[in-house]
């Protein structure tokens, strides 16, 4: 879902940057370690640790995920075409600083969309 709503969002928000990359799976090997990492490591515990599961801690990772979809997919709708998933090493004459919207709460909402959202994935 995440990788889908990135491209949505994207195509809405900036369609000028929107290529395939912008699902942002070829995003990087230590990117797919860690997936696949986090992967196994869901179904060594489900199967071996069933006790462990707690619907309090999967209601609170699933809160978490849904908190950061909102805040990196705000930040993305408000910045447009100042926001990329690249890093800029240049200012480019179009970008503006952005205060208003979830900029005006945190100085970076879509990093800490990401954080909220990759911490609530691990969280069940």
């Amino acid at each position: 879902m995440f990788h889908f709503s990135e491209f949505f969002v994207t195509a809405i928000s900036n369609n000028d940057s929107l290529r395939p990359d912008s699902f942002l799976l070829n995003h990087s090997k230590a990117y797919w370690t860690a997936a696949v990492a986090s992967w196994i490591e869901f179904w060594i515990e489900a199967y071996l640790f069933p006790s462990l599961y707690s619907e309090f801690i999967s209601y609170l990772g699933l809160a978490m995920c849904i908190t950061g979809e909102i805040f990196r997919k705000l930040a993305m709708c408000h910045a447009s075409t100042g926001f990329t998933h690249q890093i800029a090493v240049r200012r480019q004459k179009n970008h503006t600083l952005i205060t208003w919207g979830v900029y005006g709460i945190v100085r970076h909402p879509g990093y800490l969309g990401w954080f909220l959202w990759s911490i609530g994935t691990q969280v069940n």
